[in-house]
């Protein structure tokens, strides 16, 4: 399966299945090659990565979950803790989620999201948490269909070329 000048995935049918495991250190060059294919300045804080960035530094590749089409990894959530508290323990918040534009639309996102719900449950977790972009609708929406909620609502609380944009928190008991 191969990517065209518009984007689109070639070999990538109606049936194909992503198929969704946990992070590994050998995910690090297509985790750094999604996300520079998929971000967008208006729904994320932070700054774009580059292929010198160690993209599992600051979070394990363990902790996060892939989805793989075929031999492509069309994209990635990670998780891990609000706080290093011991009273907080029991919330897993989601910590970024992507997928490529190619695949956009075909419920990789919903699939990412899942994997984490299955995976606090099974661990006993009592909460799953979140911020969202107020400027990103099509994320918000998503979490909305699984179950998320808000529970705060920052307003202006990133300058992002020259706008201020409010961040919203959600979360789902479990």
């Amino acid at each position: 399966m191969t990517a065209t000048s518009d984007g689109m995935l070639v070999g990538m049918t109606d049936r194909s299945e992503p198929v969704i495991r946990r992070g590994r250190p050998e995910d690090h060059g297509a985790v750094v090659a999604l996300d520079i294919r998929s971000f967008e300045p208006h729904t994320s804080p932070g700054q774009p990565i580059t292929a010198a960035n160690n993209f599992f530094e600051r979070v394990p590749a363990d902790q996060h979950f892939m989805a793989w089409l075929d031999d492509h990894l069309v994209g990635y959530i990670r998780m891990g803790h609000p706080t290093p508290l011991p009273s907080n323990a029991h919330v897993v918040e989601i910590q970024g989620l992507a997928v490529d534009p190619a695949a956009r639309g075909r419920g990789v996102g919903a699939m990412l999201v899942q994997a984490v719900l299955d995976d606090a449950e099974q661990r006993g977790m009592r909460k799953v948490s979140l911020r969202v972009m107020g400027s990103n609708p099509t994320a918000q929406r998503l979490y909305q269909r699984m179950g998320f909620e808000v529970q705060g609502h920052l307003r202006d609380e990133f300058l992002i070329n020259g706008e201020y944009v409010d961040d919203l928190m959600m979360a789902r008991f479990v």
